[in-house]
């Protein structure tokens, strides 16, 4: 009787511990997900430096080649712009799909932890 115990004792403390191993790798994963949900901050930053530079630096050029070739209007200011402008949505929508795909990976491992958690 006594061997049947410790014997059951010791199951349950292995299965504890891979309960709690699981647990434990949903809890880090978790933890890896909220940490690019909070980073929206700094992707917003990013967002803005995305617009903010092209249109900075591509006015100036812009407005350098007006003033040297002379057009008497703001022609390649304006041109300049709205190139300025298509590169930064490009460099935003490349950005967001990147951080999908890496959202949606941790998602799909938070899924598959939490069969097995269920499954215990």
């Amino acid at each position: 009787m006594y061997f049947s115990q410790v014997v059951s004792y010791f199951d349950m403390d292995i299965i504890k511990n891979v309960f709690f191993m699981e647990n434990k790798t949903l809890e880090q994963l978790i933890q890896k997900r909220d940490s690019y949900v909070h980073g929206l901050f700094w992707l917003s930053l990013k967002i803005a430096g995305f617009f903010a530079v092209p249109a900075v630096l591509f006015a100036l050029l812009g407005k350098r080649l007006d003033s040297v070739l002379d057009t008497g209007s703001k022609l390649y200011t304006i041109i300049f712009l709205v190139i300025a402008f298509v590169i930064s949505w490009l460099l935003t929508i490349f950005s967001f799909r990147k951080i999908n795909k890496r959202i949606k990976s941790i998602e799909d491992e938070i899924k598959i932890e939490r069969q097995k958690a269920e499954k215990l």
